[in-house]
């Protein structure tokens, strides 16, 4: 999930993670990735396509909710999935811990190197053909 993420994605997780049980504004998280809020819309809207498509997640991987006193949208991860992403950014290939998928796939195993993690472990990525 993470290392299949654009630049802006990826930017965005590791904000979040490394800020992790605090809340953002879309307008705050646009500033941190460097892009409109309108581009971030954009960023957003395609992680969720490769969600639901590609991992059949029905939720992201961090909280994302409408705060009325705010009048703005409100980004918000877990400590719990905050370690997923410091554990997994930045590592080489090699010290990568080996994929986990919940049920055998047909053919080598698709390209999207799913990692199971506490909230997701009904999530698995649809293989490639």
């Amino acid at each position: 999930m993470y290392r299949e993420s654009p630049k802006p994605m990826k930017t965005f997780l590791a904000h979040l993670a490394k800020h992790a049980g605090q809340e953002f504004t879309a307008a705050e998280m646009a500033k941190a990735i460097e892009r409109t809020r309108n581009q971030l819309a954009g960023v957003l809207g395609a992680f969720g396509r490769r969600c639901k498509n590609r991992y059949r997640w029905t939720k992201w991987p961090f909280f994302a909710y409408w705060d009325s006193d705010r009048k703005a949208l409100v980004y918000r991860m877990t400590p719990e999935v905050a370690a997923f992403i410091h554990r997994h950014r930045g590592r080489s290939e090699r010290e990568r811990s080996p994929f986990v998928f919940l049920r055998p796939f047909p053919g080598p195993p698709p390209l999207c190197g799913h990692l199971r993690w506490s909230h997701c472990l009904e999530a698995e990525p649809v293989g490639r053909t």
